[in-house]
């Protein structure tokens, strides 16, 4: 979920693009559909671009089908001019 101040830029790498809430902030990406044990993704990369100055905080949710557990981060940012 992006917050005021910042807008979607780009999310690699793709298999299918994603999807996004009506107002653009809430980035659904594709899931996917099996991992084995020990194997590991690569890394994710998404590029947002500021609208506006100030701190400013991303959320990101993971959810899996197996796990009622969902993984919540968030990370801080502080953009000085645009």
């Amino acid at each position: 979920t992006l917050p005021d101040g910042m807008q979607f830029g780009k999310f690699s790498p793709l298999t299918s693009p994603p999807t996004f809430s009506q107002d653009r902030k809430t980035i659904y990406v594709p899931a996917i559909a099996e991992m084995r044990a020990g194997e590991t993704l690569p890394p994710f990369r998404l590029e947002v671009l500021p609208t506006k100055p100030g701190n400013l905080k991303l959320h990101v949710e993971i959810e899996s089908r197996r796990s009622t557990k969902t993984l919540v981060q968030e990370k801080e940012t502080t953009v000085l001019a645009q």
